[in-house]
């Protein structure tokens, strides 16, 4: 999982436009060759063929093509909520509620951590698969869809499991103990409940994504919902930050380490989540009903793709133009088609691509995770500022994602992507000296700016490398971006764990130097995403002198 969010998983815009095209060919085919009658899916039509329009249906299609209604669209755009309420505080707050809540060591904060991230890797694609499969098609109580009933079991392992990290402590806590020692009951508690909150996450992703298509074949209509649903990330993320600012600022008693503090926080999401989920399946009740969704096989992995693709390139809100529907990347996909996922294994693009995206997405959750412990344990900043710099590069990142399209047009990738890395390099830069400049407090809104900025810039352009990569193997698309989203989470982990474990001996409470503890974090926010960044930089830069001197040969030859 990931702040914003995370690849769960990108295609190109012409992955939909040949999914679309694919599915028009076919239904006018049978126009043509049969009566009207044979529009309704015949009793013997496999599970994985698109479902057929009726005539009912088509009745209920506006002039401008759309099927669903403003409130169902809204409905629609709610079913995500939790999700990002959640990980909202997931990257950002774990670690310190651990190790200043629940006196883990860092080590052990780590561990679990990676346990999550491991669960999230492994989950993603479980859940696409389990979805295409139509599990669940025969349960018809409430008019829920398939794909809703399991969206529903993911909620249902969210809620639990989120508020098992938040708002319930382990059973060592309720004795009214304070252990200030390594518990490994407390790990384990954490651990697996971090990884079966990741499992749910994923579930309710994975499902929400690929009712898109399911929904409406209507292709303007269908990024429309994306980008409503993006617009709910945006306003629930912002309300997470607002609401632990209004906590940490408002409440006695002053500070971060409040248990209360944490548990209203932890109720405030799973609350506005649920009520969120219950207008979703209402919504998704009345749809199902008129409509009698089926499955479209194999779409939830495609649709993945469009979760990092709008974070990019949509706009903030409102409907979408024409221009956002039919954009189209240049390809540097392989020269053959790939039929086969394992072809993907011996494509040379395939490794370097995903070196770019795993370092760009590392650089990302290192500044997430470590940021908070940067304020606290360098800077010794005011508990404040652990709601309001998140929140700072929450929302620049924000506002560049509507100018990234143009400026990617503008520059091309690599450049765009050196840009995105100079400034989250000078970011680094920044957080390196920014101690004892005197220009601590106004300093460190202007790199969270930095940070925002940056990171916007270089996830774009390490999306659109995937996309590029993809190109016209649609068929394929699913086990390319699950590689990439398991490269990605796994790496995550590795490194917080053995950052985590650094720390432990840097910041013992014994026998660790306070300073020596503060610079080391320093020290991780500034050379790791530096060195992550300048990895991918220098393999962007090589495959583009690659690329033009493929071309040379081509006009050459």
């Amino acid at each position: 999982m990931s702040s914003s969010s995370d690849l769960l998983i990108a295609s190109d815009q012409r992955a939909r436009s040949l999914s679309r095209g694919s599915f028009s060919s076919s239904r006018n085919s049978s126009r043509n060759n049969s009566p009207r009658e044979s529009l309704d899916v015949p009793f013997s039509a496999p599970l994985s063929q698109p479902l057929l329009l009726t005539e009912e249906r088509e009745r209920q299609e506006t002039k401008d093509g759309r099927t669903l209604t403003d409130e169902q669209t809204f409905a629609f755009s709610l079913g995500h909520a939790q999700n990002d309420l959640s990980s909202s505080l997931w990257f950002t707050y774990l670690l310190i509620y651990l190790e200043t809540l629940r006196y883990l060591p860092p080590s052990s904060s780590g561990i679990c951590m990676l346990s999550g991230q491991i669960f999230d890797a492994i989950s993603t694609p479980i859940a696409g698969l389990v979805s295409d499969s139509g599990l669940g098609v025969k349960w018809r109580t409430w008019n829920l869809c398939p794909r809703t009933y399991q969206h529903l079991i993911g909620t249902f392992l969210v809620t639990t499991f989120f508020s098992c990290v938040w708002i319930f402590p382990p059973p060592e806590f309720n004795e009214g103990t304070s252990p200030t020692t390594y518990k490994p009951l407390t790990t384990s508690y954490y651990s697996l409940s971090a990884g079966l909150f990741n499992v749910g996450w994923a579930w309710v992703q994975v499902n929400h994504l690929a009712l898109i298509p399911d929904l409406t074949d209507h292709e303007l209509e269908r990024v429309t919902l994306t980008s409503k649903r993006y617009g709910v990330t945006v306003l629930t993320s912002v309300l997470a930050f607002l609401s632990y600012l209004i906590l940490l600022s408002e409440f006695e008693p002053k500070g971060y380490n409040s248990e209360e503090k944490w548990r209203v926080l932890g109720i405030i999401c799973v609350s506005v989540g649920m009520v969120c989920n219950v207008i979703f399946y209402r919504g998704m009740s009345s749809v199902c009903a008129s409509k009698n969704s089926g499955i479209r096989g194999g779409d939830s992995l495609k649709c993945l793709s469009d979760e990092l693709y709008n974070e990019a390139l949509l706009p903030p809100s409102g409907l979408p133009s024409k221009d956002d529907v039919s954009i189209q990347v240049p390809s540097s996909t392989p020269d053959e088609t790939i039929t086969s996922p394992f072809q993907w294994l011996k494509t040379p693009l395939f490794y370097p691509t995903a070196l770019i995206y795993m370092s760009t997405r590392l650089l990302i959750n290192i500044i997430n995770v470590y940021i908070t412990f940067y304020l606290l344990e360098h800077l010794q900043s005011p508990s404040v500022t652990l709601a309001l710099v998140p929140l700072t590069m929450y929302v620049s990142s924000f506002i560049l994602t509507s100018f990234s399209k143009r400026i990617t047009k503008k520059f091309g990738k690599t450049i765009t992507y050196i840009i995105g890395g100079g400034i989250t390099g000078l970011g680094c830069v920044g957080c390196f000296f920014l101690k004892g400049s005197g220009f601590e407090d106004i300093g460190m809104y202007i790199i969270a700016v930095f940070f925002g900025v940056g990171n916007s810039l270089v996830m774009v352009t390490g999306v659109g490398k995937v996309n590029d990569l993809v190109g016209d193997n649609v068929s394929t698309s699913a086990f390319v971006y699950g590689c990439m989203s398991f490269t990605d989470k796994l790496s995550s982990g590795v490194v917080v764990l053995y950052i985590q474990n650094v720390r432990d001996t840097k910041c013992d409470d014994e026998e660790g130097d306070e300073d020596e503890c503060g610079r080391f974090v320093k020290d991780v926010m500034t050379w790791v995403p530096i060195v992550s960044v300048g990895v991918a930089c220098a393999v962007i830069v090589a495959l583009g002198d690659k690329q033009k001197q493929k071309e040379k040969k081509q006009i050459n030859g």
